[in-house]
């Protein structure tokens, strides 16, 4: 077996190290360590040879790279960014699939809202969310695991413009990119805002969600794209590396539509990511309704891609708690209020279009079947699970073997991940050990 060393690590910045965290500098420095990378790709000699690390060479290594297209080189530096940005904003970055994140979670601690209107409608539903999760479950809830819940269906009044804080790792070479990413990402948002040349993609709802979400999105992330290049020093007009391979954000589908038919200069009507049909087997395609918040979880599987386009019927999802009773209607008004008040609350419907392979569906099974996520993403891989019964036939046979182990003989109902063979919880589960099912 050959030797196995570390050459580079990630390092936290504090009174005692502020060496490298200067723009400048730490440009300088990464690209000088990717020039070593590339070293190993092209140079006779070992990794530790004076030929290697001479930074004029290793450097020298690097700029050609950037200009090749030689992207890899660039990603075995990481650089971890605090950033305070609108939840929004947040999705943008996760939709990115190559990075690490830490975030605020709306579901455990308290958000306060921009508005007044938000902050009075979360007080509101957060104090009617307890009095009915107390009805059905207080034998097995404390007050604690209670205004949790509460919480989590509290945040659907609050605007998807919400602060968050989070950290935000990426390879350096990835933050280059992503800069650029950025700034079109933003100048289509901005494009489909204010032309009527794309209306064909935004039906009824074009307008509403133009005016509370595609304007506001654009100025964020045109912000963002300018702080994060001013942190690593990469000038706008001469960015270190550019796209030579046009991949861009795929996130919004109606937004990567533009984005495609732009770069192959295509003057055929526009379409977007969520034309594809649904197909379950050992890869897959799922289209589905969820909202902004489950969508901000369903997203955290980076081994599934992700894309979504805003329902233009702009609806709202109605936690089945209190569907078919008295506040369902004062919900859907609290709702629209909302909307007409210039905010887009996290309840706002997204049409959703997924695509992955069968086995990284299970790892997202073994997330989100659980009592102790989010109920409506837990619903939706209920659903996505059911949907791969029907079609069990396109499964490979270890696939099929797999699935079995999702459904439950007697029943024929979904199993929670801790019923999955193969599996072990570790987290404490009072619904499922109560026999409850639980709706919230």
């Amino acid at each position: 077996m050959g030797k196995v060393e570390v050459v580079a690590r990630t390092f936290e910045k504090n009174d005692n190290n502020l060496v490298g965290f200067d723009p400048e500098i730490l440009q300088k420095d990464l690209q000088i360590f990717s020039g070593k990378a590339a070293g190993i790709c092209y140079m006779p000699d070992d990794y530790l040879s004076n030929n290697i690390h001479d930074e004029v060479k290793a450097l020298s290594r690097s700029q050609f790279n950037a200009k090749s297209g030689h992207y890899s080189v660039y990603e075995h530096a990481h650089i971890s960014f605090i950033i305070e940005c609108s939840k929004a904003v947040a999705m943008v970055l996760n939709s990115t699939r190559l990075y690490s994140t830490s975030e605020k979670s709306a579901r455990y601690t308290f958000m306060k809202a921009e508005t007044e209107l938000e902050n009075n409608l979360y007080s509101k539903w957060k104090g009617i969310f307890i009095k009915i999760i107390e009805a059905y479950y207080s034998k097995i809830l404390d007050s604690k695991d209670i205004e949790k819940l509460a919480m989590e269906n509290a945040r659907y009044m609050i605007s998807v413009f919400t602060n968050t804080t989070m950290e935000f790792t990426v390879p350096y070479g990835r933050a280059i990119l992503l800069c650029g990413w950025l700034d079109e990402f933003a100048k289509h948002l901005d494009d489909v805002a204010s032309v009527d040349s794309y209306a064909d993609i935004f039906p009824a709802g074009y307008r509403v969600m133009s005016e509370i979400y595609y304007k506001r999105l654009a100025k964020e992330i045109s912000e963002l794209a300018d702080n994060m290049r001013a942190t690593i020093n990469v000038d706008k007009d001469n960015p270190l590396l550019k796209d030579h391979k046009g991949m861009g954000i795929s996130f919004l589908s109606d937004i990567n539509a533009i984005r495609v038919k732009d770069s192959i200069k295509s003057t055929a009507p526009s379409v977007d990511n969520s034309d594809k049909k649904n197909y379950y087997g050992d890869v897959y395609v799922s289209n589905y309704r969820a909202s902004f918040a489950s969508v901000a979880q369903l997203q955290r599987h980076r081994t599934l891609d992700l894309c979504v386009k805003v329902d233009p019927t702009v609806s709202c999802y109605i936690p089945d708690l209190i569907k078919s009773t008295p506040y369902e209607s004062e919900w859907i008004e609290d709702f629209h209020t909302l909307i007409q008040n210039g905010i887009c609350p996290q309840s706002v419907i997204l049409n959703v279009t997924e695509s992955g392979r069968f086995e990284d569906f299970n790892l997202k099974c073994k997330e989100r079947l659980c009592t102790r996520a989010q109920y409506e993403t837990m619903r939706i891989v209920q659903f996505q699970v059911e949907e791969f019964a029907t079609y069990v036939g396109n499964l490979s046979p270890l696939n099929k073997l797999i699935l079995k182990t999702m459904i439950d003989e007697q029943t024929k109902l979904v199993n929670n991940r801790c019923r999955f063979s193969g599996y072990s919880c570790k987290e404490p589960c009072k619904f499922v050990k109560y026999g409850y099912i639980r709706n919230v």
